[in-house]
């Protein structure tokens, strides 16, 4: 039901731009682009549009912002947020997550090959700083 939802908040999303009248693409869109990716975190490698215009922040910088200001965050919401700190490298709150998200023992069965064990994702930590033998 979470994938679904967000699946059709990135169509929902697509069609607002066209219905807007505008010809440029949802790239042109980075705040819409956020939204999106914060609806399916799972699908930023596989849906984020190469040309996206990005003023200061990343895309999955500005999509975490938008799930934090999300309120009454769901166990799939968190998890979101987390792989998406930690794609933009806001290493210390995706840990923190993770580890909390590890306590409960639930996996939120991700999409497209991706992992769903928080454990993963903490493991893949040290790489992100240079820590392979601890990773």
């Amino acid at each position: 039901m979470h994938r679904t939802a967000g699946i059709l908040r990135v169509e929902g999303l697509a069609t607002a731009v066209r219905n807007m009248g505008r010809e440029e693409p949802l790239a042109a869109h980075p705040d819409l682009v956020a939204e999106a990716v914060a609806s399916s975190s799972w699908l930023i490698r596989h849906t984020v549009p190469g040309n996206v215009v990005q003023e200061g922040d990343t895309v999955a910088m500005a999509s975490a912002r938008v799930l934090r200001a999300k309120p009454n965050r769901t166990f799939f919401d968190e998890f979101d947020l987390a792989t998406l700190e930690l794609e933009a490298g806001a290493l210390d709150e995706a840990r923190s997550r993770f580890e909390a998200l590890s306590k409960t023992g639930r996996l939120p069965y991700r999409i497209y090959g991706e992992a769903s064990d928080p454990l993963f994702y903490l493991g893949r930590m040290p790489a992100r700083t240079f820590q392979r033998g601890s990773a």
